[in-house]
């Protein structure tokens, strides 16, 4: 195997986007795990690119883990800096802030699902008291590192924590206990039941280099009934709430339109009817479900004052909410419905998964900011079991983790059509996106009791306007009576 191609550092200037961020903080990590060379040099070109990067938006909105990465970082800067020129005497300044950034780091990962790197930087945690010292709260940090070991399945970083564990409280070697192998099997079983059911969401959007924020959230009774041998999951809708309030006065309509419709169509699920094995059939009343939206989307694009738009001239915005008025029909409440189920629910019947391996799978998905669906790469992985509610202490329920991002084949092929469909010509499209989920359910019987949902993008038409910029995170968490 040869060696990693070398990164291209962009510009001081290079255009904003999530390549220029992403290679900035590659060089940076680079650099800081680098050995040899003049140390005050190295450190001085990653902090340098890590400052680039932290200056722009993009590392909140669309850089997976963007935060965390840069913590991480920090970390390193931190801890190389106290030993740089210093000789036999590290700087405890800054071996105290590399253990802050580490320990922020650990948070930060925590929050993006992220465990393995999380459990690798409560080590670094650990090893920093350690240099710093203090060597009751250094065992107590590599403790929390192995418990992270155990409980999310690390069997070879928990046998090695585990023996540095018993050298620092100086206790005498031990072969580590064999690892149990954990796995889960999970089975479509439905029963008749209902939930209360509330969702929270986030959206955020670049624009004009102004990050604007707006919300929404609903309550719901969700209904699990049987039909003869069919299943039909129906939604009592209760109160919805949308927050604008910071786009008021902007000089954007189409895409306040634009996120006020995707918000209005996240609050209300369609029923559906799938069969006696789980598979999908159908969306049950859909004139319903788009009334309904139809309804939350004039009364908030009425209190935004928006005006109508009549342009002929083709913009991003246009084109996001193309896609977002075909969610709200029927066919495309029935496609997105269809995929919604497969990734919560359908693709994981009857299979049988091993605590920590990631697996992979294609399958078709909305792309968000785009007007289709497009062929998704996606890893997916059982993390860990837990409650199936918060507060409860037995772990009934397990935690199912999701990544997806287009299939660059695919999206190359899309991105063609559109062009040509658009008449395009030369002009360059650039688009990416990616989704995260996290799932609990409970594997007996395959019903939800949480799910999150990241997503965030970067859609840029060469000549046509700013890029489509923005972020959603979608809460929602069943309560079942």
């Amino acid at each position: 195997m040869g060696d990693d191609p070398p990164i291209v550092l962009p510009a001081p200037d290079a255009p904003d986007t999530p390549g220029t961020v992403r290679a900035r903080l590659a060089y940076a990590q680079s650099q800081v795990e680098a050995e040899g060379g003049d140390c005050a040099q190295r450190l001085a070109a990653a902090q340098a690119q890590r400052d680039l990067a932290v200056a722009s938006p993009l590392v909140d909105l669309v850089v997976s883990a963007g935060r965390a990465r840069v913590a991480s970082i920090d970390y390193r800067l931190h801890l190389d800096r106290a030993y740089c020129g210093t000789g036999a005497a590290p700087r405890l300044d800054e071996l105290r802030a590399a253990l802050d950034a580490a320990q922020s780091a650990v948070s930060l990962y925590r929050q993006g699902y992220d465990y393995q790197s999380m459990a690798v930087m409560q080590y670094d945690v650990a090893t920093t008291w350690r240099l710093l010292g203090d060597r009751d709260k250094a065992v107590a940090a590599l403790t929390e590192a192995l418990g992270m070991d155990g409980e999310f399945g690390f069997a070879a970083d928990a046998a090695e924590n585990g023996e540095l564990l018993r050298r620092w409280q100086d206790q005498p070697a031990v072969p580590p206990p064999a690892a149990a192998p954990r796995s889960v099997t999970l089975k479509f079983a439905w029963m008749p039941a209902e939930a209360g059911v509330v969702v929270k969401a986030d959206y955020f959007a670049l624009v004009k280099g102004a990050v604007l924020r707006s919300a929404a959230s609903a309550t719901s009774i969700r209904h699990v009934r049987a039909d003869g041998d069919d299943w039909i999951l129906s939604s009592e809708p209760g109160e919805r709430r949308y927050d604008f309030d910071e786009w008021h006065d902007r000089p954007d309509p189409s895409r306040q339109r634009t996120l006020a419709a995707l918000a209005a169509g996240q609050m209300v699920e369609p029923g559906i009817k799938v069969g006696a094995t789980g598979d999908f059939k159908d969306v049950v009343d859909a004139a319903k479900t788009t009334e309904i939206v139809a309804g939350d989307l004039g009364e908030v694009t009425g209190d935004l004052s928006l005006p109508m738009e009549n342009s002929n001239s083709l913009d991003l915005t246009e084109l996001y909410g193309r896609s977002v008025e075909m969610l709200s029909v029927s066919d495309g409440l029935k496609a997105k419905a269809s995929a919604d189920y497969a990734i919560t629910t359908s693709t994981w019947i009857d299979a049988t998964l091993e605590q920590g391996v990631w697996y992979d799978m294609t399958a078709s998905l909305f792309a968000p900011a785009m007007a289709m669906w497009i062929d998704h790469d996606i890893q997916f992985s059982y993390s860990r079991p837990v409650p199936c509610t918060e507060g409860v202490a037995r772990t009934a329920c397990v935690e199912i983790l999701v990544h997806a991002t287009p299939n660059a084949q695919a999206l190359a092929e899309n991105i063609g059509y559109m062009k040509r469909a658009l008449r395009l010509g030369q002009a360059r499209m650039r688009y990416e996106s990616a989704t995260d989920l996290r799932l609990v359910v409970d594997p007996a019987r395959l019903l939800p009791y949480g799910s999150e949902v990241r997503a965030h993008w970067y859609f840029s038409i060469e000549g046509k306007g700013e890029p489509l910029i923005g972020s959603e995170t979608l809460v929602s968490t069943y309560a079942y009576r």
